[in-house]
């Protein structure tokens, strides 16, 4: 197992110098050693599968990366309860993938779903609840549904200027948000909550 963290950290400083290829490669010889003992090691596995669907995604291999967070949504579903926080994320990563996919139906599920976990972590004013809600907002938005994304961005923008400096990014694209959505330009992501 000790060889296993080691290549899990190789991989890490590969992803960090944008070297795909050599991340994976490492990212694949720790889960080969972790494999061997799922039980005792399903975050590891988990963790690192989710790494690799995260360099796919960013390499936009969007299928790809799709097929790595449902496996590590999978996994962690054998082995930790419906409402842990590792469960929310894995969730946020596949709703973004697929808002990138233009699947804003399946999208709007897996943001709903780590949302409703989200709650059961943070009070109702935290930042994250905001990003969360700020996320299903933009969807309702991209599916032409005004009316919800207007609301789950005030939603958002509420907690964001009880919480936040006035400066601070997430005020500024929320703003910028809700002056844009009756324009065409409506692709001012707020990022996902993943383990990058």
């Amino acid at each position: 197992m000790f060889f296993a963290r080691i290549y899990y950290g190789m991989g890490h400083a590969y992803n960090q110098k944008d070297d795909s290829k050599s991340a994976i490669e490492y990212y694949d010889k720790a889960l080969i050693i972790w494999k061997q003992s799922v039980d005792d090691n399903y975050l590891n596995i988990a963790e690192c599968i989710n790494n690799i669907g995260i360099i796919y995604k960013h390499d936009k291999d969007y299928l790809i990366a799709l097929d790595y967070f449902k496996k590590t949504l999978n996994i962690l579903e054998k082995y930790v309860t419906n409402d842990d926080f590792d469960i929310s994320k894995a969730h946020c990563n596949i709703a973004s993938t697929y808002r990138t996919l233009e699947e804003y139906d399946l999208a709007l599920e897996h943001y709903q779903l780590s949302f409703k976990i989200l709650e059961k972590h943070y009070l109702s004013d935290h930042p994250n609840i905001a990003k969360a809600l700020g996320n299903i907002g933009i969807v309702y938005a991209l599916k032409r549904d005004e009316d919800q994304a207007l609301s789950y961005y005030e939603r958002a923008a509420d907690i964001y200027r009880n919480t936040l400096p006035p400066t601070h990014i997430n005020n500024i694209k929320i703003d910028q948000l809700i002056r844009n959505l009756s324009s065409l330009h409506r692709k001012v992501s707020f990022g996902t909550i993943d383990t990058r």
